[in-house]
Order: C-alpha cells, then structure tokens, then sequence
C-alpha cells in the first residue's frame, strides 16, 4: 500500500508480518493498522501457507488466531516463537478465555479479543516493533535468559535488574504473581466485568490499572469509587445517576473500579447487575462502562458475612484475581525494596541509601501483614529520616519483634538477652502476641493447626484472633 492511497506515514524502521487469519476474516486486519505500526503484511489462509512465507521473510511478528478451521493453533504458535526474534499475537473470542491463558503461558507475546479497535491492533504491533511487548518475559525462565542479574517483569511491561524501577511497575518474581500478571493481557479486551481479591495492601488497584491500560478501553476514562469512604447517598449519586459529573457518565466509553464493593450496601449492589452483564449483551439503554470490582479478603468471607450479594458475585466471579499476599511472594521484597527506594528516592530529589545486611534479613524475613502498602508506606517514612544507609536502628519495631518472636518459638530457649528481644521491653503485649502467633505459623509451614499445637491453644483461638487483626488491617 502506497502512502498516498491511506494517508499514513509509514514508520521509519519497518518490519515484516505474517497474518494467518480464518476465510473471510481477512477484513479484521486492516493494512493501514501495520503501515501505521511499520510493517509490511502478508496474509496466509493456511499453517503451509504461513510457513513459506516465514520462509521467504523472516517475519518480525505472526499473527493468528488461536483456532484456525476449528483446529487450535497453539502447537503452530510454539513453531512459531522457536524462530529467533520472532513475536506472536494471537487473536481470540471472548469464550476462549482459558485458552487464551494456555497460549500466554505457551509464549504468546501478546493477545487480543474480538472485536478490536484498529487502533487497538496498531498499538500491539508498534510494541513489537519497539520491543515494549507486555510479556517479553516469558513465565518460566528460557535458557537463554541471563541468569545474573535477575530480572523482573512489572505491569508496566518493563524489565530490570535489581537498581532498576518501574515507576507504577508491580515486581512480579514469584511464579504466582507472575502468571497473573501475564494474565492481565490475556483477559484486558474481554467484554466480561472483572473481580480483584485479596488482603489490604497486595495491589489491587495496580492490577485495576494494568488491566484497563492493555484494553480495548485504554484511550477512554478510568474512574474509580471508593465504596468504603463514600455514604449510599453518594453512592447512589456517583453510580446510577445520569447527570453531569457523576461516576456513570465520567467512565461511558472506559472502565468503572468499584473499589471495596463489599462495602457497598446490599440495595445498591442489587441495582448493579445490568451493569454487570458483558458489555455486549446489554441493553441499549445501559451505559458502555466496564466493571472492575475488588474485595479486601476472599468473598467466602464477604459471601458469609452478608457483605456481597450472591447474584451479584455470580456475575463478578467470571473473570477474577486472587492476590497473594506478601509474605507468600517468596523473594520479591527485595526486588521490590531496590525498586522503591530507587523510585522514592527520585521523588526526594536524594542519592539512593543502602542497606546493610542485618537490616536486610529483618526487612525480607518479616510478614508484612499490611504488605506493598505497609512496606512502601514505612519506606517513605525511612528515606525522610535516614542517611545514606538503612540500618537496624532505621527500622520500625516490629520487625525486631517479628524476628525475636521467631528465635523464641524455633530455639524453645530462654528469652535471648540481645538487642532484638530487647526492642520488645515497652511493646504492647497484643502486638508481642500477634508477633509470636505469626511466627509461629510462619515456623509451621503456614499450618494453624500446628501452630496452635505448639503455643498450646486451639486454632479457633487463632483463627479469631486473625480474624481481628484482619478487619483492624482493613478499617
């Protein structure tokens, strides 16, 4: 295609795409879209087809759909991606949710869901072309990563090593936290609403972020209302009203977070759940927002408590993420403490401390029971105060009294007479007791039951004290 025929002004570092697409379906893949990103297309009715032409071209990218004639085209992706340089985008209907996830995880580099704006395929193919795609990290580590230093994958998409941040970036090192990020690009043009979980603080509104950003909504408005912080009149107001200035009208075209929807009262909920439908299964007369909703805990619990209505979670519990807390993300509290202090210090306008490594065994062991939002939180406090290094005496106490709790149940010795247990003289006794009840269970292996046989109490006595701590955490 010429410039002058479309308009457009090719990018000036062109690349070569193949497109395998279905009979009749070439019309989803308009070639202004890859002139824009600068690529010159091809199409291929059939793999045979396809292969010559890779042959031929040596494609920067392939793009295909994840069935082709019914027969799925995974085992062709992974062909595919065993060709040096080359990114696969795979194309899927919003019921191929689960496969889609299976070809992230097979290493596609990005996915989108029909129907797709032009605008939304020409900015996938530039992140080929850039090198920006959201997963050029694969889940599992390929041989050919380097193994030193280690690297991360963010929301943001961006790599690093352990100086390096993501501004707005979440770390995602632990293979949990990794399979759900990748899961972000995978669901973020589905028509579905989405449900967040997990305890105060694990970043859920990151992940509300994320998932607009890589959708087909990204260049519309992202609003968020804070179920918690606002009464049922204002809820009322900000959620159904039709007038100017309203949630409602702000997010037409984009994303809706409900933030906390548990806290939302139980009448309103009810009034949500044509809202809730797929965004192309509504009535004319609903607005086109899509819904992210999150929940500070499981919704067992909201479910139990009365908090959450079940015909609305029945709608919500379609697409869901299940946030794993921190002190479950094992070695990411370094990775993320080597971000932030890098990110905040730049807020500072201050010369990045360092940390020494006492200070760094107390911070990577402790539980975090406020997670990335107590970590970040005391962070900002200790870059404020501290010099151009974090020590013992830079952190907070109870961290000294997680870990003397810690030696107290693994040694079953006398009290240590060190500088660790002493910190604990002048604590409160409940903050000692939740120290010793964590480490315990930390000690344990994350068993209560076991737990409660060592401290010589019943699990339901911990179970209700956590409980407790938990709503103290959330209120």
């Amino acid at each position: 295609m010429t410039e002058a025929h479309h308009g457009i002004r090719p990018a000036a570092t062109r690349g070569t795409a193949i497109v395998l697409s279905n009979p009749g379906a070439q019309d989803l893949y308009p070639a202004e879209a890859f002139a824009a990103a600068g690529f010159d297309m091809h199409l291929a009715s059939t793999p045979e087809d396809a292969r010559t032409l890779c042959d031929a071209h040596s494609p920067s990218v392939v793009v295909m759909p994840l069935r082709l004639a019914g027969q799925s085209m995974i085992p062709y992706m992974k062909r595919c991606k065993d060709m040096v340089g080359t990114a696969v985008l795979v194309i899927a209907d919003n019921h191929q949710i689960d496969e889609a996830a299976e070809a992230m995880r097979e290493g596609a580099d990005d996915c989108l869901f029909l129907p797709f704006s032009t605008a939304r395929l020409t900015r996938a193919l530039k992140a080929v072309l850039s090198g920006e795609l959201v997963h050029h990290l694969p889940l599992e580590p390929r041989d050919t990563q380097p193994a030193t230093p280690e690297r991360w994958t963010t929301l943001d998409g961006d790599a690093g090593t352990e100086t390096g941040a993501s501004p707005d970036g979440l770390i995602a090192q632990c293979p949990e936290m990794r399979r759900l990020v990748a899961r972000v690009a995978t669901i973020a043009d589905a028509h579905e609403p989405v449900l967040i979980h997990g305890e105060v603080g694990t970043g859920k509104s990151a992940f509300a972020r994320a998932i607009h950003a890589r959708s087909r909504r990204a260049e519309g408005p992202l609003v968020t209302v804070d179920c918690a912080g606002t009464d049922q009149s204002g809820l009322e107001r900000l959620i159904f009203d039709d007038a100017p200035g309203s949630a409602r009208v702000a997010a037409v075209g984009g994303t809706l977070v409900l933030d906390r929807i548990d806290e939302m009262p139980l009448d309103l909920q009810g009034r949500l759940l044509p809202l809730l439908k797929p965004c192309d299964e509504r009535d004319a007369s609903v607005p086109d927002i899509r819904i992210i909703a999150t929940l500070a805990g499981a919704p067992s619990q909201a479910l139990a408590a009365k908090r959450l209505r079940r015909d609305v979670y029945y709608l919500l519990n379609v697409i869901t993420f299940a946030l794993p807390p921190l002190r479950l993300r094992e070695g990411d509290v370094g990775r993320i403490l080597s971000a932030k202090i890098a990110e905040i210090s730049r807020r500072l306008d201050r010369a990045p401390p360092t940390i020494d490594s006492e200070a760094l065994t107390l911070l990577t062991g402790y539980h975090w029971p406020g997670n990335l939002s107590e970590l970040v939180g005391w962070l900002r406090g200790a870059l404020i105060t501290c010099g151009d290094r974090i020590g013992p005496h830079d952190l907070p106490p109870e961290l000294h009294m997680y870990r003397a709790g810690a030696t107290l149940v693994r040694d079953g010795s006398e009290p240590p007479q060190d500088a660790s247990f002493a910190s604990l003289v002048g604590q409160r006794l409940a903050d000692i007791e939740r120290a010793v009840i964590e480490a315990t269970i930390q000690a344990e292996g994350g068993s209560v039951p076991r737990a409660a046989r060592v401290l010589d109490v019943s699990p339901s006595t911990i179970y209700r004290k956590r409980d407790g701590w938990s709503r103290e955490s959330s209120g």
